[in-house]
């Protein structure tokens, strides 16, 4: 798992400084540790740390990963408790969880990306420029998505 390149002081003692998302993970990396993979993050108001995929191959990087489906090997008709908390792996398929999104996307401003592959085996993807969903009390409701835009 990354996280190497995150260190910094407290109280005298060295401490992790977990990134908010994988956007400062791309940022604060060197090129060679800046690869995708697992790394631990902790965006504001989460109460600790967790693992999250950070895909560093896609345009300059730094994209928390939210969902990975490309089969059927993980059951993805779930309870409300499962989408809430997450579900899955993160080396394969999975759901990082709808109250890790939340707390995600209301600490700054976030842009989704989807990646899509269709039947004929082309890929493209979509963009929102501005995403953002409520938390459980709001029922994880988009309380944003912004402009969209398709690749060719």
């Amino acid at each position: 798992m990354g996280f190497a390149c995150f260190r910094s002081l407290y109280f005298g003692f060295q401490q992790p400084a977990y990134p908010r998302d994988c956007k400062e993970v791309s940022n604060a990396c060197s090129s060679t540790q800046n690869t995708s993979g697992v790394y631990l993050i902790k965006p504001d108001g989460y109460p600790e740390p967790f693992e999250a995929y950070c895909n560093n191959d896609l345009d300059t990087g730094g994209w928390t990963v939210l969902q990975r489906r490309r089969s059927d090997s993980v059951n993805f008709y779930r309870s409300w408790k499962d989408f809430r908390n997450g579900f899955g792996f993160l080396g394969s398929e999975f759901w990082i969880g709808n109250e890790k999104i939340a707390v995600l996307t209301n600490q700054k401003r976030y842009q989704l990306r989807m990646d899509f592959e269709n039947v004929a085996g082309e890929n493209y993807y979509v963009t929102y420029e501005e995403f953002r969903i409520s938390d459980e009390w709001g029922d994880y409701y988009i309380s944003s998505l912004g402009t969209f835009e398709r690749s060719d």
